[in-house]
């Protein structure tokens, strides 16, 4: 996934939001 590069804080967030997002979006489904 990383592909040597250094996690830089854009893109932690990218990934942290793209694994929160549809969680966020199954609890509102609830």
């Amino acid at each position: 996934m990383m592909q040597g590069k250094k996690p830089t804080p854009d893109t932690v967030i990218a990934s942290v939001n793209m694994w929160l997002t549809p969680l966020q979006v199954n609890a509102a489904s609830r």
